[in-house]
């Protein structure tokens, strides 16, 4: 099945959009040391796509035996699509001892792929990871939110369809 994530929504900590979040970031990297600014941008976007990496692959490790079916982005000639539409994230933080956990909160849409006007189901899902680094934070979470979706639709699908 095809997949495809959007950040159209996303809400990161208290800021209201990931635009004016990465803003602020790339303005206080900027101000400390000019250039890195720009370096944490290419790194910000670098971390979503792994995320999302991690995301299918830790789907399909879950979920391909026992349904058979196989996510990825621009698999043709698929019945069915899923959205995935990350709505909140707190990145969280480390401080060796102490820290606080990272959270994401997502938007689960699946529609057919020859009318994706009109939503066929809609499940809202997320987790908690804790970690040292930002990078492996939101790894986690999407690798726990992928996890938690192919449990959900195994239980909910796979055992209901035999």
């Amino acid at each position: 099945m095809n997949v495809s994530f959007s950040y159209d929504s996303l809400k990161i900590g208290l800021f209201p959009n990931e635009d004016t979040y990465i803003k602020k970031r790339v303005e206080e990297y900027e101000t400390k040391k000019p250039g890195k600014g720009k370096e944490w941008e290419e790194e910000w976007e670098e971390i979503k796509k792994n995320a999302e990496t991690y995301f299918i692959k830790d789907f399909n490790k879950k979920i391909s035996g026992k349904l058979g079916i196989t996510m990825s982005r621009n698999y043709p000639g698929t019945n069915y699509t899923f959205l995935l539409v990350p709505k909140f994230l707190e990145i969280g933080w480390s401080g060796g001892i102490v820290g606080s956990s990272g959270t994401l909160e997502m938007d689960v849409v699946l529609y057919r792929s020859d009318d994706l006007s009109k939503p066929v189901g809609i499940m809202k899902t997320g987790s908690i990871a804790q970690n040292e680094t930002v990078r492996k934070r939101i790894e986690a979470l999407y690798r726990l939110t992928a996890q938690g979706l192919a449990k959900f639709l195994i239980k909910n699908v796979y055992s209901k369809a035999k």
